[in-house]
């Protein structure tokens, strides 16, 4: 491959990867929508200065409560979700996360519970245990007479 192929494969590669970027942020922007147009003022209040501090607006969630939540958000959702959604989200029902870079901590998290959560590639995070389609992820393969196991 010449310099000028080169360059262009890169390109490319570069052009997939903003596309993939720029779509997360879209998914980003219209959860934000979502969560702002639904709010119920009963439950995503901010506490007053009387009330006093829980452990969790200390320390933070725990790491198992997160995953709780996440499986929830992921299920209720019915698709995968970015850990950037899974931000969104989570903070929505109050969540707390107690960190510089949340996305980065939720997917280290998730990481951590490799067998509870797969990361379905250009989908986001998806419970191990349960099938998605769209992602062709735990879904049986039908039988075809390319894939046969008898010897007829």
């Amino acid at each position: 491959m010449n310099i000028g192929e080169q360059a262009y494969a890169n390109a490319l590669k570069k052009r997939k990867k903003l596309k993939d970027e720029l779509a997360e942020i879209d998914r980003f922007i219209a959860l934000c929508r979502q969560f702002s147009e639904d709010r119920d003022p009963a439950t995503h209040r901010h506490r007053t200065k009387t009330e006093p501090m829980s452990l969790s607006d200390v320390l933070g969630d725990s790491p198992e409560r997160i995953r709780k939540l996440c499986r929830e958000l992921m299920i209720e959702h019915a698709k995968p979700m970015t850990r950037a959604e899974l931000v969104i989200g989570l903070e929505t029902h109050g969540v707390v996360l107690k960190s510089k870079d949340k996305a980065n901590y939720i997917g280290t998290i998730l990481w951590r519970a490799k067998d509870q959560f797969v990361n379905l590639e250009s989908f986001g995070y998806w419970p191990k245990d349960t099938p998605y389609g769209p992602a062709e992820y735990g879904v049986p393969i039908k039988p075809s007479i390319f894939n046969r196991t008898d010897d007829t």
